[in-house]
């Protein structure tokens, strides 16, 4: 598995086939920790039972939520911790 920043992410399954997911659009405030939380979004969805094409969405979309924020979660946003 490989992240593409804004190019989306790229997998190569265990029968060797390759699965590509887009980045979800959004407008990034703060890349840091985007990588991490991909990277979360697809472990959980693997542990639930995901196929590859479902995990890496995930990804993407748990990614997402990050870079639309400062402090890596909006609840921190709204608290203004550093």
């Amino acid at each position: 598995m490989c992240t593409l920043g804004a190019d989306g992410a790229v997998a190569v399954d265990a029968a060797g086939r390759e699965h590509r997911v887009a980045a979800v659009p959004v407008e990034v405030v703060d890349v840091n920790g985007a990588g991490d939380a991909f990277l979360v979004g697809v472990l959980d969805a693997t542990l639930d039972g995901a196929e590859a094409p479902e995990a890496l969405a995930a990804g993407a979309r748990h990614a997402a939520t990050v870079l639309t924020t400062k402090h890596l979660h909006p609840v921190l946003d709204e608290r203004g911790t550093a």
